[in-house]
């Protein structure tokens, strides 16, 4: 998830991206509706409004025929579950629609649900039913040649190699998704590689490097007006900068990242930010020993 969830690492949970369904469905106007705003809500940190409204367009789509609907909405509730902290409650909504996606044959949904189920067992650090989801899931993104999907599960499995500090063997893993979502142009994509790379030179107390791969991951985010990148990308330069000492440097992009976080409603990240500016003042301010 670009997710999740961005701060020192990213994992890719969602339901939509990369998914469609095996045959066209009618829309759900009024559920769709109630999506977008339960999204906008998501993205700016309003995780209770936006189950709120997930949780109505699940009720509306179960409403009617539409499975496929049903499932997406679903992950979509697990997603902000998982944000919560609540996998218990993820977990429940993950195994409707891997139930739905099973009985329709519906592979690629299949394996973006089994990828975020991955995504809840790594959470609980149950990383043996972590492993065993994620090359599930890369196995059905093999067998329908879905790019996007295989490089989102690449991602998730080198984050979870990294949190068993075989850091090689996930900077394998997401070089090999690096270069697939940079040969389907999928920038967001892109980003999160970039900024889990960022974030395993930092774990191998490389943060010269790390400040130069997050610096990467800032441009792709800033070209596609990815906004909630851009200052998680900006918090991660700034906390590095601090580590090395760089005090003026850590202000100024901190001194970014709220402003950026003040523009896309983030007040709680903003608010972070500005605590963060005035102990990094104050220390500035401090009598030299």
């Amino acid at each position: 998830m670009k997710s999740s969830w961005k701060i020192g690492s990213c994992l890719l949970l969602a339901a939509v991206l990369g998914c469609k369904g095996n045959e066209p469905k009618p829309r759900l106007f009024s559920a769709e509706k109630i999506k977008d705003r339960a999204e906008r809500h998501r993205k700016t940190g309003r995780t209770e409004a936006a189950l709120r409204d997930l949780l109505r367009a699940h009720a509306l789509a179960e409403g009617t025929d539409n499975q496929t609907e049903v499932a997406r909405i679903a992950n979509d509730i697990a997603a902000v579950y998982y944000s919560d902290g609540e996998f218990e409650s993820a977990l429940r909504y993950l195994g409707q629609a891997k139930s739905i996606a099973q009985e329709k044959k519906d592979f690629e949904m299949l394996a973006v649900t089994l990828g975020n189920i991955g995504g809840v067992y790594s959470a609980q650090n149950k990383l043996d039913l972590a492993q065993a989801a994620y090359e599930q899931a890369l196995a059905l993104d093999e067998k329908t040649r879905n790019k996007r999907g295989k490089a989102a599960h690449l991602n998730n499995l080198a984050m979870l190699h990294r949190k068993q500090g075989e850091t090689q063997k996930a900077m394998s893993l997401l070089q090999e998704a690096l270069s697939i979502n940079r040969s389907t142009k999928n920038h967001l994509g892109t980003g999160v590689n970039l900024c889990n790379i960022a974030s395993i030179h930092e774990a191998m107390g490389e943060p010269e490097r790390a400040i130069e791969f997050y610096k990467r991951a800032l441009d792709v985010d800033k070209g596609i007006e990815n906004f909630q990148g851009v200052g998680m990308d900006l918090n991660n330069i700034a906390n590095l900068y601090e580590g090395l000492g760089k005090i003026d440097l850590a202000i100024e992009y901190h001194t970014r990242a709220e402003r950026v976080n003040l523009l896309i409603g983030r007040d709680d990240r903003a608010a972070q930010d500005r605590e963060a500016i005035e102990r990094l003042r104050k220390k500035q301010q401090a009598p030299a020993p």
